[in-house]
């Protein structure tokens, strides 16, 4: 596992076998791990590069795309989210189920947000409420910071 602190807490990741990466976790506590870096490969090394930019407030583009899966409709979505929703920008559940070909998903849109393992490579903190923020892994203060590191606008559509 690998990892990098930030103001409210920490991002952890972790490549699996095939140099893919596998999940991007965030935690308010340093997790416990026995062995907490894996080698370095140039895949690797540019991810960790993005994270820290991405963290400083600068504008990436993900050099990486997530190791995808999950149900046809996770897939879908988060594919969607990843590849619709840019820096900046926010969705509703409704408008993101719309954009991923299931118009009358907005609550299934929530469930996938809630178990997406990727945290901020598909930016599920970009996802809002029609009339608020909903929700962000318990945490609403994670899913504010990085909509402000982003200068996003969240606000009723």
């Amino acid at each position: 596992m690998n990892l990098l602190e930030f103001e409210l807490g920490f991002v952890a990741w972790w490549f699996n076998g095939s140099d893919d990466l596998e999940w991007v976790r965030l935690f308010a506590d340093p997790p416990i791990a026995q062995d907490l870096d894996q080698p370095s490969t140039p895949k690797r090394s540019r991810f960790r590069e993005d994270l820290t930019a991405y963290l400083r407030g600068q504008d990436i583009g993900w050099s990486i795309q997530p190791a995808w899966r999950g149900t046809p409709f996770q897939l879908a979505v988060w594919r969607t989210l990843f590849s619709e929703v840019g820096w900046g920008k926010t969705v509703t559940y409704g408008e993101l189920a719309a954009l991923s070909g299931f118009p009358r998903a907005a609550r299934a849109v929530g469930t996938a947000m809630r178990l997406n393992p990727w945290a901020l490579v598909v930016p599920c903190h970009r996802v809002v409420a029609q009339d608020g923020l909903g929700g962000y892994f318990g945490r609403l203060d994670w899913k504010k910071h990085f909509l402000a590191l982003e200068r996003a606008s969240w606000r009723c559509h």
